[in-house]
């Protein structure tokens, strides 16, 4: 790797500086010489420093080391005779009753002091004298975030001999409110405190070498075991700002699996990771499929499948999590674990709609539902939804739903036959429960049957109940250029009016669009966002509330050098009540491990800058990543970072759009 040398001249009198270069330790009480504290009584000892003329002592050489007694009047005076001395590697360096150490062979050795129970330690190498000092580069873009840490490997240059002096060195941090950094047997291992910038620095034999480090406002929930690995998370948030992650994990080498949480608050930040067991035992207890729903206030519900079944807790912001709930046996109805396996709402007064695809008579394909009495906390027996048998091949299914309890159920399927290939595209609508009624499945609608093969779907309901679905379409090739020509479309259900006629989004186009998201606030019509899969930039659609849309061109152009460049994926977006739009996504590509970009198109003033401040990818190497906003536009994500082989557990709180 590179070297970065930030060397400054070494004194000619070098042997003979003493270098104040020990960690001092508060002493314990008791006497010690020097002058009064000013009122007539003796100055107690505080602290014991050593210092040494030099840190690296060439073999067969001998140098005396000092033990300084600092006193409470702020003095300080040599001490000898009654101090012990000790070497902890005396094959390296030896030590003597007045403390001088002899450099035995190439090595280093820590040497600890006592005097009157206080000690001080100073570590002393043996080897050529430093020609030169030199921290070895940092990857790419190296940040930290809250909690994280990186470790910094520093070689010194001793003719044509480079070693590692970093347990040797002493170091330093420019903010340590910022970052800090150790020493001795942690020597080069930064942490991040805070927001910010520091400059991390290393000395030695009268040598430097620094690197800036940003530490950026993601804060560390867990770090895991190198022999882990997160399989999914989830993130969700409350209208006062207040978050919520849980994320599952397993282990390779065939340890407990297990589902984490942590939640977040202002000023205090993300709690320390806590496990949500104990979960209901089994053979195998590996948690999948999560989906959490919180209401308004913070409360809310968790589901996940294990393979004994699926399961339900649900969550206080005060209280925490009650004790989990099966939903449903495994052995009544096989949970597919595939296409959106799960989909989970909250509404306002509590009360729940849990739908999932599962398997009846180890033949049939159909889904299934359950709903939640909020006031009892008691979920209905599982039950088929009427009319919903996947026939040919699943391509596609979500359950979009509002804080009043309405739900739509939209799937995509494909039918195969020997000369073609045809879709279509189902939608089945949810009558929330009234007073004195049960909540009940309305009888299912085709919306698109016969017309090729779909991809790339996507819903979103608002909170008026206006739902709308969209999907591209294949239309031909090019003659041109030889690639597939692909249209967007959407069609749009309003209660009491039934689904509008197909919307175009997109004309026809060779650009390859890819990874279609919407979403909608009521009153403001709708927008959209999805990625050109040839020149991987994202762009974004407005919709009016007449249905018509317009595009609002690009979030991001990789023309652009100031844009998030890479390959974008889990593209989020977010429509506030006053129409902005809030658009995420992350790049990723060979050099950057993952970034993250948001941006918010305003229906009257366009495009905000793009923000990068939350580049998760600059820690290490992204794993997955959960986003959320709630209808005020603050947002929060929680993500995984491989860091030097290990996994880090990530948040964030509190984007302003």
């Amino acid at each position: 790797m590179a070297m970065t040398v930030d060397e400054s001249r070494r004194s000619s009198m070098l042997g003979l500086a003493s270098l104040a270069l020990a960690a001092t330790v508060p002493g314990c009480g008791g006497g010690g010489g020097g002058s009064g504290a000013g009122n007539g009584t003796a100055a107690s000892l505080r602290a014991l420093e050593l210092t040494a003329p030099m840190t690296t002592v060439p073999p067969g050489q001998s140098v005396s080391l000092v033990a300084t007694a600092r006193l409470s009047d702020g003095t300080g005076t040599p001490v000898a005779g009654t101090v012990t001395w000790v070497s902890s590697n005396p094959a390296a360096v030896t030590v003597n009753n007045e403390g001088r150490v002899t450099a035995v062979a190439v090595g280093s050795a820590t040497i600890t002091a006592t005097y009157q129970s206080v000690t001080a330690t100073l570590t002393l190498r043996v080897g050529q004298a430093l020609i030169g000092l030199a921290l070895l580069n940092p990857p790419f873009q190296l940040a930290l975030g809250l909690g994280g840490s990186w470790q910094l490997f520093t070689v010194g240059n001793a003719g044509s001999i480079t070693t590692d002096v970093r347990a040797v060195a002493q170091w330093s941090s420019s903010d340590p409110s910022v970052a800090t950094v150790g020493q001795g047997a942690e020597g080069g291992l930064v942490r991040g405190v805070s927001p910010g910038i520091a400059t991390i620095s290393c000395t030695l034999d009268g040598y430097t070498a620094s690197v800036r480090i940003p530490v950026l406002a993601h804060q560390r929930i867990a770090r895991a075991e190198n022999d882990s690995f997160a399989m999914e998370c989830v993130t969700g948030i409350d209208s006062s700002g207040r978050a919520l992650a849980v994320w599952s994990s397993r282990f390779r080498s065939g340890g407990r699996p297990d589902l984490a949480w942590s939640q977040y608050r202002a000023g205090t930040g993300w709690s320390a990771a806590a496990s949500l067991r104990p979960l209901p035992l089994a053979a195998d207890t590996r948690s999948m499929s999560l989906k959490l729903s919180l209401q308004d206030n913070g409360a809310g519900w968790l589901a996940w499948v294990q393979p004994d079944g699926l399961f339900a807790a649900r969550y206080d912001p005060v209280a925490g999590w009650a004790a989990p709930v099966q939903v449903v046996e495994a052995s009544r109805a096989m949970i597919v674990s595939y296409v959106h396996p799960l989909g989970l709402q909250v509404d306002a007064r509590g009360n729940a709609l849990l739908v999932w695809l599962a398997v009846s008579d180890s033949v049939t394909t159909q889904f299934w539902s359950s709903t939640l009495d909020g006031a009892t906390g008691r979920w209905t027996p599982a039950a088929i939804i009427p009319n919903t048998q996947v026939g040919g091949i699943l391509r596609w299914w979500q359950l979009v739903t509002n804080p009043s309890g309405d739900a739509t159920l939209l799937w995509a399927r494909m039918e195969m036959s020997p000369i073609a290939s045809d879709g279509s595209l189902l939608a089945m609508r949810w009558q929330p429960a009234a007073a004195g009624q049960l909540g009940r499945w309305l009888p299912r609608e085709t919306l698109l049957a016969g017309t090729g093969l779909p991809f790339d779907m996507a819903a979103c309901m608002d909170d008026a109940g206006v739902t709308l679905v969209g999907w591209i379409q294949p239309t031909g090739r090019s003659s041109a250029t030889g690639r597939g020509i692909d249209t967007m479309r959407t069609r749009r259900h309003l209660p009491g009016q039934g689904w509008e006629p197909e919307r175009v989004l997109l004309e026809e186009t060779d650009l390859a669009p890819n990874q279609l998201e919407l979403a909608a606030a009521a009153g403001q019509g709708a927008g959209a966002i999805w990625a050109n899969g040839w020149d991987s930039d994202v762009v974004a659609a407005r919709m009016a509330p007449d249905g018509t849309w317009r595009v609002l061109g690009e979030a991001s152009s990789n023309n652009n050098p100031f844009a998030i460049v890479g390959d974008p994926f889990q593209l989020e977006m977010r429509q506030l009540a006053d129409g902005r739009l809030v658009c995420s996504w992350m790049a990723d590509d060979n050099f950057i491990g993952g970034a993250l970009a948001t941006r918010v198109h305003h229906p009257v003033t366009g495009w905000t800058p793009v923000r990068r401040d939350t580049s998760p990818g600059r820690l290490g190497r992204l794993q997955f990543m959960s986003v959320a906003f709630n209808a005020a536009g603050v947002g929060a994500v929680s993500f995984q970072d491989a860091n030097q082989g290990s996994t880090d557990f990530f948040g964030h709180a509190g984007w302003q759009p």
